[in-house]
């Protein structure tokens, strides 16, 4: 199926063709897990829009976007997965007032830009779903790691929001955030000195939730731990008066957790 035209054409049934789908111009919408077939979507020009009509959808078809990039409109839905691999040297722009998740391992190299609603990477594959480049949140954007079950994210990530939950992370990059959130069953390493934020920052550790600071020198804006929040500092084997955190300033609730793990050194 080749898309074309300037206005949407929308899918809502479960389709059953197995050639493809070519997105040559406008906009394409999609109401069903299956609404693509299942062949690969495939990008062939700019200023194009693939748009969310559906909750809870659930879409493995791989999305190739060439040097083209692709613009997701999350609407007004919720919890939609794009589960298929995203290639292509082009950027993903990501808006509308839902969210919309990514699963694939990716292989987008051109950055993904939130400009508004909440895109979050999800599942075995979460810590590459956000691409290869940097990624970019407009103010009151939200990037979350949903149930992320392993992995690193080097990404440089910029901007507004940053969340967990129930993800098991190492964050590094040089970021630059307004706000980084480690939430209920969230086990997140700070692995480089800017991986929370930088100095304009507002970290908070809420309940179930664990951060841990494993270099010398991170630093944020400000901390918050909350009740039931762990802040644990993972130093290494060597005696070193240099801070590991340095913030403005500091809110530690009662019933919040600091503590040092100290590692064995290796033999």
């Amino acid at each position: 199926m080749i898309k074309t035209g300037a206005g949407r054409l929308s899918l809502t049934g479960s389709s059953a063709y197995t050639g493809g789908t070519e997105l040559a111009a406008g906009e394409l919408g999609i109401g069903h897990s299956h609404a693509l077939g299942t062949g690969a979507l495939t990008v062939t020009a700019a200023d194009v829009k693939l748009a969310i009509e559906g909750n809870n959808l659930t879409v493995v078809n791989a999305i190739a976007i060439g040097g083209n990039g692709l613009a997701i409109d999350s609407g007004t839905s919720s919890n939609s997965v794009l589960a298929g691999v995203i290639s292509g040297a082009g950027a993903v722009v990501a808006g509308g007032n839902g969210e919309v998740g990514l699963a694939g391992a990716n292989t987008f190299s051109g950055g993904l830009a939130i400009n508004s609603g909440r895109v979050f990477a999800t599942g075995s594959n979460g810590a590459r779903a956000i691409g290869t480049a940097a990624v970019t949140i407009a103010p009151s954007a939200v990037l979350e790691f949903r149930g992320v079950t392993a992995g690193a994210v080097n990404n440089t990530l910029g901007g507004d929001t940053v969340e967990f939950t129930n993800s098991t992370l190492a964050l590094g990059g040089a970021n630059t955030l307004q706000r980084f959130i480690v939430g209920s069953g969230a086990r997140i390493t700070a692995s480089s000195t800017g991986a929370l934020g930088g100095v304009s920052a507002a970290v908070t550790i809420g309940s179930g939730g664990e951060l841990g600071i494993s270099p010398l020198g991170t630093v944020a804006g400000t901390l918050e731990v909350k009740n039931g929040g762990k802040l644990i500092f993972n130093p290494m084997w060597r005696v070193n008066t240099s801070p590991m955190l340095t913030v403005d300033s500091a809110i530690i609730e009662n019933g919040a957790s600091i503590s040092k793990s100290i590692p064995m050194p290796a033999r």
